[in-house]
């Protein structure tokens, strides 16, 4: 899976093909692998606007994300396998779901979701299957393979074995889930 960040643009930029030829190099390179390829384009767009990969509105993302992948599909680059990669925590929320290009133009519906403690203040132990219940319940109706794209976990400083039973509790999680097909950690 190749994650590819929009920064330093915008959607509206993008959807107007003013980077056309960034997007077609990137396309070729692709195609030239000759195998599938995850790409993970713009992930966490569904960022406030202050966060780093916010590219703007969702209409103007699902503009931008469906002119990508026309890009792609025009220079033959059809062995790339497009993931949607939102926060998981956007899914309770209805923020993620906004920015949904469609199902014609995303080939994996993935979330990057993380149990934050205790690197964020105020941040709870939080199970795998907490962080990724709401995606899964919106994601699986709609026949996609799912990717968990991006997790992680910490030690929890008063109880070592805490991080080995996360990852228990989420191998359990993920096998019990079958529409996903994939997960990085």
């Amino acid at each position: 899976m190749v994650s590819w960040t929009a920064r330093g643009t915008t959607a509206a930029a993008i959807a107007s093909g003013s980077q056309d030829a960034t997007i077609a190099r990137v396309a070729d390179a692709v195609k030239g692998l000759k195998s599938r390829v995850l790409v993970r384009f713009a992930y966490e767009m569904d960022q406030p606007k202050s966060g780093p990969r916010y590219l703007g509105s969702p209409s103007d993302f699902i503009a931008a994300w469906r002119h990508v992948y026309a890009v792609f599909q025009a220079r033959g680059a059809t062995n790339a396998r497009f993931v949607w990669a939102p926060i998981a925590a956007n899914f309770k929320n209805g923020v993620a779901q906004s920015f949904y290009p469609g199902n014609r133009y995303v080939d994996w519906i993935g979330a990057d979701g993380y149990n934050w403690y205790p690197a964020q203040a105020g941040s709870k132990w939080t199970p795998f299957g907490d962080i990724f219940s709401a995606f899964y319940a919106w994601a699986a109706p709609r026949g996609k393979a799912l990717i968990v794209a991006e997790t992680g976990v910490q030690e929890d400083p008063a109880d070592p074995a805490r991080k080995a039973a996360w990852f228990a509790d989420a191998a359990a999680w993920i096998h019990s889930h079958t529409a996903i097909r994939a997960v990085s950690y």
